[in-house]
C-alpha cells in the first residue's frame, strides 16, 4: 500500500469520524487500515533485525519505520476519542 493510499484512507476515516459514514462500513474501514498499518510496521521491523542492510537502506528503513508508528498513533488516538468522547 502506497503512502498516498495511507493518507488518502486516513482523510477517509477523519470523515468517517465525523459522522458522514455508517458505522458498519466505518469499522470495516478502520480495521482494514489498522491491519494494512500493523503489517507494513513488521515489515519495516524484520528489515530492520537483517544484519546485511545496506547502510542507506538502513536510514530509509527508520524513516519509513517512524512515519508507519506516527500514523498507528493518530488512528488509535482518533479511535480512542470515538470510542470514548470527551464530556463537555
Amino acid at each position: 500500500m502506497k503512502y498516498r493510499k495511507l493518507i488518502s484512507d486516513m482523510e477517509l476515516a477523519v470523515k468517517q469520524l465525523q459522522g458522514q459514514v455508517d458505522d458498519e462500513y466505518e469499522h470495516r474501514q478502520f480495521n482494514k487500515l489498522r491491519r494494512a498499518l500493523r503489517k507494513k510496521r513488521a515489515k519495516y521491523k524484520r528489515r530492520l533485525a537483517d544484519p546485511n542492510l545496506e547502510k542507506d537502506r538502513l536510514k530509509r528503513t527508520h524513516k519509513r519505520l517512524e512515519v508507519v508508528d506516527e500514523q498507528i498513533g493518530i488512528l488509535d488516538r482518533l479511535l480512542r476519542q470515538r470510542r470514548f468522547p470527551r464530556k463537555g
